[in-house]
């Protein structure tokens, strides 16, 4: 009888486990082809299907006690707090919850991953690619059928998924919708694929679309990321001379828009979106030099933003983080990274870890100061999952050894 009864519980667990890894690629796959299906009245058009994956991380992640909980009282605390100071917000507060089950679906991921992977960590990176490799493929439809994006655009709301994107004219823009989203999550697949243990041909054309892929996005800061890090890993290992030369037929094919490229970084100081970054970010230090110490609360800044000049959030993920939570948190954030970091390398010392952590540290301090993207779903919940799947394998190997 016991047996039985153990049987239809680990059924059962399998179950959610398979359940919660289709949704996750479901929900990455789709990206924001999911504004069709929006859930009201949530703002920025959260899907039902992104809802659900929420729905189903949650139970899991509160199921029991973990250090990344401490983070959900922070963020009601100040989500309350900007109540007090600014009145109740409706869009600030639903956004404080997603940024919480965020969170929790990315710990929650990671869990399953561990329990369904084990210590067979390529099997768990080719679920990635896999997941991966189906976004490029919808991207590569986009690229050919669709190069101006803003017929793209209009081509959607035929159906009814808006979407006020920028006009970019064969830019790699992906399910994401954003060559810039695009060009910087890219980097993860790459970094994935070039950790495998056991590389097949196949393996290395995809390593090779990606890497082509985050080209054709043109996005400065996307390729900037990719350059630095396989910069850094050349001076460390000297292991691919041979990537630059798999830029020459892309040269030649898009010499171009290479051109175009060369030309806005030479310019830069006279680009709009450049400019019109460099105004986000002044906006974003004068309401900082108001609220200093504890912050506008978290979110209440796209209240103040949208008021004083019509936009919802910055461009600079750190500098957001800052405004909106204020010096005293931020500071205690960067304490918990850093213990995080030490106690991490001590029991993960793997390259896999080093690349994802390089990474890590060039999003945080350089890719997303032109683009937010620490918050955005696409590049966190992932981010959190692979990082928690081998902090669960560094557990369980110390508890071992």
């Amino acid at each position: 009888m016991s047996s039985i009864v153990l049987f239809r519980i680990g059924n059962q667990r399998q179950i959610y486990s398979n359940l919660f890894l289709f949704c996750f690629a479901f929900f990455l796959i789709g990206g924001n082809f999911f504004r069709l299906f929006p859930l009201y009245p949530f703002p920025s058009h959260l899907s039902v299907v992104e809802a659900t994956l929420y729905l189903l991380a949650l139970p899991l992640y509160f199921s029991k006690l973990r250090k990344s909980q401490l983070f959900v009282p922070a963020i009601l605390i100040s989500t309350f707090y900007g109540t007090i100071l600014h009145g109740f917000d409706l869009a600030s507060v639903l956004y404080s919850i997603k940024l919480i089950a965020m969170i929790a679906s990315g710990v929650a991921l990671g869990d399953i991953l561990n329990t369904k992977f084990k210590d067979n960590r390529d099997q768990c990176l080719i679920y990635f690619i896999k997941v991966f490799f189906i976004i490029l493929l919808l991207g590569i439809a986009i690229f050919i059928f669709f190069p101006r994006a803003h017929l793209f655009f209009q081509f959607l709301e035929n159906y009814g998924i808006r979407f006020s994107g920028d006009p970019h004219q064969r830019r790699f823009i992906s399910t994401f919708f954003d060559p810039n989203y695009y060009g910087a999550i890219a980097c993860i697949p790459l970094i994935l694929i070039w950790n495998l243990k056991e590389k097949k041909m196949k393996h290395q054309i995809l390593f090779f679309l990606f890497l082509a892929s985050v080209f054709l996005s043109f996005s400065r800061s996307g390729i900037a990321t990719c350059i630095l890090m396989f910069a850094f890993s050349f001076l460390r290992q000297k292991k691919i001379q041979w990537v630059p030369l798999l830029f020459i037929p892309l040269l030649l094919i898009y010499s171009n828009e290479c051109l175009y490229l060369l030309n806005r970084l030479l310019h830069i100081g006279d680009d709009p979106s450049a400019l019109a970054r460099l105004l986000t970010f002044q906006q974003g230090l004068k309401i900082f030099s108001q609220y200093p110490l504890f912050g506008t609360g978290y979110n209440y800044l796209s209240l103040l933003l949208q008021k004083e000049t019509g936009i919802l959030s910055l461009d600079s993920s750190p500098l957001s983080t800052l405004v909106n939570f204020g010096l005293i948190p931020c500071l205690a954030f960067f304490f918990c990274g850093f213990v995080w970091t030490l106690r991490a390398f001590r029991k993960d010392r793997s390259p896999l870890f080093s690349w994802l952590y390089l990474y890590l540290l060039l999003s945080i301090f350089f890719t997303s100061q032109f683009n937010n993207l620490l918050y955005y779903q696409y590049w966190l919940v992932p981010m959190i999952a692979l990082f928690t799947y081998l902090q669960r394998r560094g557990d369980e190997d110390s508890a071992s050894a």
